[in-house]
């Protein structure tokens, strides 16, 4: 009996229920908190969230990618969000390679630079812009969820584009690329 509590109740905390505990308390603090609060809040749960993540918490594709990339290698990770896969990436390339993370939403390059500080990722160098092939901006859209918190998904800003042909990022050959899609609203 006790064993089937404890399955309902994961499977109940996990759900994006209106009756999740999780997702109530977050609505209640959301609501409350100025959104600086919530900010400098979001980073320190950010780090520690990637300090303590187990190695089977990333995606999937990290076991191929273990065996495309080697120990000096350089990578680019575009749409870096809070660095889970920048830091998986850094481990894999070591002190002689480097990692090449673009994160264009301020607020999440804010996570991610916070988090590659804390994590001591010393083999990485960060970009506040998005990676095009033209210089120029972009616009993206960051819709509210129902109980109003930012979802990063999609964001209407401004963001500054890199081109990668231009001469101004120099990196050596590259052997693989982490990409997460934003897909542009029309």
């Amino acid at each position: 009996m006790r064993r089937v509590l404890n399955a309902v109740g994961r499977k109940f905390m996990s759900a994006e229920s209106e009756w999740n505990p999780k997702v109530f308390l977050g609505r209640i603090i959301v609501a409350v908190l100025p959104e600086g609060v919530l900010h400098t809040a979001k980073k320190i749960y950010y780090a520690y969230l990637l300090s303590h993540a187990p190695e089977d918490w990333q995606e999937r594709d990290t076991a191929l990618v273990k065996h495309l990339v080697a120990d000096g290698d350089d990578v680019i990770d575009i749409g870096a969000s809070i660095g889970g896969y920048t830091k998986f990436l850094s481990q894999i390339v070591g002190p002689s390679g480097r990692v090449f993370s673009f994160e264009p939403n301020p607020p999440i390059h804010d996570y991610l630079s916070h988090n590659v500080t804390k994590l001591k990722l010393e083999n990485v160098q960060l970009f506040d812009s998005a990676l095009s092939d033209a210089k120029g901006t972009a616009s993206i859209a960051i819709p509210r969820y129902r109980w109003g918190s930012e979802c990063h998904y999609d964001a209407t800003l401004e963001v500054k584009r890199a081109n990668a042909d231009s001469g101004e990022l120099r990196w050596r050959s590259t052997r693989w690329i982490h990409f997460s899609p934003i897909v542009p609203r029309r």
